[in-house]
């Protein structure tokens, strides 16, 4: 039996969390046991990874626990094969016990691609220099999106044991369902000829809302009957600096801002045009979940998004609202319906299967070795 132990900073409803339980396989009938550590509490991806059969160790890392919770991942890890770990806090933890302390073989997931200054705390960005001077030392580097890869091979990642591999999608889970978008639009008061815009993600300063809130106000001059969903951690009545953005920009009676949501698909479903304003990007799963529900896409030109969308996505340069808005015009054309080549791209590209396999041959080339 090989035994692969997963280290990230939590199982929160993030895009690295999300990725990690699609790579899992459904049950632990496999040559391979996988056993997950989140460094913080108890979240929406743990109970869901239990339900496939894998072990899961919410521990709530503080100052008054810390000593036993370090004893507890080094008595994991030294029964360990191999150690994966996601995002630049749990990778540099995991360096300190599966490199120097267990002497076991370690695979970083690097998932971020914006390393400016003034999209970054001031932590993360130390995390990440330090990363880059012990990363020749970790076994394998893993990166989500081409674009990723070449950041940090820019800001001193070591380059000589690199991969890309792409985020993956369950095209059985994702597609466009007639009957959630007439029982949603309904719920939200929408008419059928409501040209509705929906944008899912974190608030963060990387999504840019400032400049998606813009593009709505510039697009309703041509698009009356333009509404927009926002769907994601924080996006809701009770984040002030949100509303405040919305009723500057007069859009308080077209913009729902609906919090997080489990049912992504019925809400994309009930969409008629998906929106990513970010300034920063690496592999998107939102716009890749857009697509299988054959959602037209309008992306900014930021991580992998362009090569994601392909040649049926619409491309508009970073903070253009007014680019955005003349994308939005373009599809408000054609109504209500959908671009079927947007699930194709993803079925002949990104389908989770594919994706899972390449995940399990990266392992065991390294075990290999």
């Amino acid at each position: 039996m090989i035994r692969i132990v997963h280290i990230i900073n939590d199982l929160g409803r993030g895009g690295a969390e999300n990725m990690l339980y699609k790579i899992l396989p459904n049950n632990q009938k496999t040559e391979t046991e996988h056993i997950i550590i989140s460094l913080k509490n108890e979240d929406f991806y743990a109970e869901k990874i239990r339900e496939k059969g894998h072990k899961v160790y919410c521990l709530n890392i503080n100052s008054n626990n810390i000593f036993n919770r370090f004893k507890k991942i080094k008595k994991i890890i030294n029964q360990a094969d191999l150690v994966d770990s996601w995002l630049y806090h749990s990778d540099l933890l995991a360096f300190i016990f599966a490199k120097i302390i267990c002497k076991k073989k370690l695979i970083w997931n690097v998932r971020h691609s914006n390393l400016e200054r003034k999209s970054n705390k001031f932590t993360t960005l130390l995390v990440v220099k330090l990363n880059s001077l012990i990363s020749r030392k970790v076994d394998l580097i893993r990166f989500n999106s081409f674009k990723s890869k070449n950041v940090h091979l820019d800001y001193g990642y070591c380059k000589k044991r690199v991969e890309v591999i792409d985020n993956g999608f369950d095209l059985e889970l994702l597609y466009f369902d007639l009957q959630s978008r007439n029982k949603l639009r309904k719920e939200l008061l929408f008419t059928q000829d409501d040209f509705v815009a929906i944008s899912v993600g974190r608030w963060d300063v990387q999504k840019d809302y400032p400049t998606l809130i813009k593009s709505i106000s510039l697009a309703r001059e041509k698009i009356p009957n333009i509404k927009l969903i926002l769907i994601g951690n924080q996006l809701e009545n009770s984040n002030k600096e949100l509303m405040d953005l919305i009723v500057e920009n007069n859009l308080n009676d077209i913009v729902y801002p609906l919090g997080s949501k489990s049912n992504i698909k019925d809400y994309l479903s009930a969409a008629d045009v998906y929106i990513s304003s970010s300034i920063g990007e690496s592999f998107s799963n939102s716009i890749g979940e857009a697509m299988a529900t054959e959602l037209n896409c309008i992306v900014t030109d930021v991580g992998d998004s362009a090569r994601i969308v392909g040649e049926h996505g619409y491309v508009v340069p970073i903070k253009n609202p007014e680019a955005i808005a003349i994308s939005l015009k373009k599809i408000s054309k054609y109504g209500n319906s959908r671009n079927p080549l947007m699930r194709k791209r993803v079925k002949e590209n990104f389908e989770i299967n594919a994706i899972r396999t390449k995940f399990e041959q990266s392992y065991e080339k390294l075990l290999r070795e």
